[in-house]
Formats: C-alpha cells, structure tokens, sequence
C-alpha cells in the first residue's frame, strides 16, 4: 500500500471513530442502542460533508483489512465502533425537550401525517432536531425537497408521545399526534414528484413493417413466427426461396474463401 493510499485509509479511520464514537447527532445520525447503524444510511450522511463527499461503502468496507487493528466491525452491512471507554457514543436520555422540535417530512406522506399523525408500527424512532436547518438536512436523504414541520412538544406529551434526548442536536419520539404538527399548506400537484410525460404512440403506419426483399433474409436462420408476415405480401416463387435459402447454415468466412479462390481460378 502506498503513502497516499494509507492516509486515506487514515483520514477516514479518523472521521468515522468521531462520527460513530463522539457526535452521531452532529451528523444527523442515531445509532441503536449498541453502537450499530445502517451502512447506507452512514455513507449518504458522510457524503454531505466536503471532507468525505467520495466516500463509499466499499471504502469503509476495505478499512477492516488496510488498518493493522481496525477499531470498527461491520456486519451484515451495519457498522459500530469497537467499545472503548475513549468513545462512547450519546445514550437516550430522558430529558425535557424544548417546546419546538422540527421535523424534515416527506412530500408523500406528508397529507397523511397531516390528517392522522405518524404512528410507526415496527418500533422506529421518530427523529426530531432542534434546528429547522438539520430536520431538513436530515428529511433530504429521502425527499429532494422535504417539508419543514414544526413539532409542539407539550401538546405531543400531553397526547402519549415520549421524548428522549440523543446527543446535542436531535430527539427521538415514538409517535407524533396530529394536533402538535403544524406544517405550511401544500398544493396537492406540490407533494408528488413530477411525472414523466408517456411518450406518443406511433402512427399506424410506422407500426406496420414493410416488406424487404427476399435476398435480405438470407443471411437469418429461418423464423416462421417472426416472417409470416413478410411472407404474406411475396409471390410464391420467392417464398419458396426464401425458405429454401433461409434453410441453408452459412458461415460468413468459409463463403468469403469461396469466392476468392473462384476469383483466382478465373484469372
């Protein structure tokens, strides 16, 4: 391994032991409760910051046999950082939220969160930042253009919801209500993504094939499926020559040969 390439290796070592050991939040990211997190989740995170914008998966894959003692496992395409009492990532703690979080909501769903709340049914954590700039940051890896909401904890509470704090920067809640969600009208046409217009049928007759020659088959395998219709226009001399021909296996070379020793004969 080159010089280059090892500090690299050693650069990205360095940011990854920060991210996955020191501050997740400050990168919009929330591991579980044992230090994993989702490979692709962690790549798209990295790849907004200047320093890691060319980072990929197989780079922190190869990190595990280009670092003599690599501090990180990856499994099953998760990673964590090896525990160690010099990194220990931020636990959820049972804090009070401030009254305003905010809340990077898909365009698609965004009409039903409206009406009904979001409730996950698989135990996903809700993840709610204190600035607008990183509830957007963090809404954009699944929306080009998310949608701000603003969430009212005390309603939230009141109604079920539970809070827990995650770093400096971000909340997790397990349900939201409808009534401490309040988010700007959209238009309907504004919360779907832009549909490809369909292309234009052909005119009938570009559809319709025309009739080649004979002598252009020749070189094919004789298809009956595919030339019925071709047939149907020929006269019968030259559908019998066409299958006559088209029954023949020619090979190109051995056909060229041929015809420049009769070339030569001739001369």
């Amino acid at each position: 391994m080159t010089q280059k390439s090892r500090q690299k290796h050693e650069n990205l070592a360095r940011s990854l032991k920060y991210l996955l050991g020191k501050s997740p939040d400050e990168f919009g990211v929330v591991l579980d409760p044992e230090g994993w997190v989702d490979l692709k989740s962690l790549v798209i995170a990295l790849q907004e910051n200047r320093e890691t914008k060319g980072v990929s998966a197989t780079r922190i894959a190869d990190l595990d046999w280009a670092l003599e003692d690599s501090p990180f496992e990856i499994e099953a395409k998760r990673i964590r950082l090896k525990p160690t009492p010099e990194f220990i990532p931020p636990m959820r703690e049972y804090l009070p939220p401030p009254t305003l979080l905010y809340y990077g909501c898909r365009r698609k769903p965004y009409r039903v969160y409206s009406e009904k709340g979001i409730e996950p049914t698989d135990g996903r954590e809700i993840v709610l930042a204190r600035t607008p700039e990183m509830a957007l940051r963090i809404g954009n890896r699944r929306d080009p253009k998310p949608i701000l909401v603003e969430i009212n904890t005390e309603i939230a509470a009141s109604q079920g919801a539970h809070f827990l704090s995650y770093g400096a920067q971000l909340f997790l809640v397990d349900r939201l209500p409808k009534d401490a969600m309040f988010g700007p009208p959209v238009k309907e046409e504004d919360l779907l993504p832009p549909r490809k217009p369909k292309a234009k049928p052909k005119d009938y007759e570009e559809l319709v094939p025309t009739a080649p020659s004979p002598d252009s088959f020749y070189s094919q395998p004789w298809d009956p499926g595919k030339d019925r219709l071709v047939l149907r226009d020929l006269s019968v001399e030259d559908e019998e020559r066409v299958r006559r021909e088209r029954g023949k296996k020619k090979v190109g070379w051995k056909d060229e040969l041929r015809k420049r020793r009769r070339r030569g004969e001739e001369e």
